[in-house]
């Protein structure tokens, strides 16, 4: 919330408005609903099990069942729909190199909040969600210049967010772990989505063609008539030249 307004019900106005007036009684409706939910929230789901894409010691990435850690007080638990497996993972899941520290893959996600911390305001338990790779405070210097890819919540600072079954401390990767069925990320990394897009299309949105999306939409000055040469057309070359058009 900034300055009394509440980012969650300016999201929920503006998709109703731009629905028409029939979206808008159902958006207020639902809003009214929304708002007999008691505020209390979630937090005491340390020991749940759910199962994650990890890598440790020497061994290729495979699955493990994990225990979930207790979340913190601007912690998000995200139940995983889908997941968007960047390409800068592969050699983090293939490689032979020795991690000491257990890692849970991938930066970016999908799905569906479970528990909230007690100081989170931008989401609640039910929301969908997609988890970037990068976060927005909306506050921060970065932020208010038009630079959230710098904002101050930008860290890869690890911290863990689960056990192996022998108790080891798990680390999600760049603090997000993207590939497991729960996930433990900072509120700043969370963008509600009010939309019945499926899944799987939302996570793409949240890493490969976000990035191709915001580097011809964000970063590059694009004008009508320009011409834009793209080397290779996979999902990243194939929404730069969406984001181009």
């Amino acid at each position: 919330m900034t300055g009394g307004v509440s980012r969650r019900r300016l999201l929920k106005t503006g998709a109703a408005a731009a629905a028409g007036g029939a979206a808008a009684m159902a958006g207020a409706s639902r809003e009214a609903q929304a708002a007999q939910i008691p505020g209390p929230r979630q937090t005491d789901v340390a020991g749940r099990r759910f199962k994650a894409y990890v890598r440790v010691g020497t061994r290729p990435a495979y699955v493990e069942e994990l225990t979930l850690l207790p979340i913190g007080p601007r912690d998000v638990l995200v139940r995983s729909q889908a997941a968007c497996s960047c390409y800068s993972i592969t050699p983090f899941a293939l490689s032979a190199r020795d991690f000491r520290q257990p890692m849970i893959m991938n930066h970016s996600g999908m799905g569906v909040v479970d528990a909230v911390g007690q100081q989170v305001r931008r989401v609640r338990p039910g929301d969908r969600v997609i988890v970037a790779g990068t976060p927005q405070c909306g506050h921060c210097y970065q932020c208010l210049q038009g630079r959230p890819d710098h904002c101050q919540f930008l860290t890869l600072a690890q911290r863990a967010t689960a056990t192996m079954p022998d108790g080891t401390p798990a680390f999600p990767m760049a603090g997000l772990g993207g590939t497991a069925e729960l996930a433990t990320v900072p509120e700043e990394y969370c963008v509600p989505v009010l939309t019945d897009v499926p899944a799987a299309q939302l996570a793409m949105l949240a890493d490969t063609t976000g990035t191709g999306l915001a580097a011809t939409m964000n970063l590059i000055e694009m004008f009508p008539g320009a011409e834009v040469a793209v080397l290779g057309l996979g999902p990243l070359g194939l929404s730069i030249v969406q984001g181009a058009r």
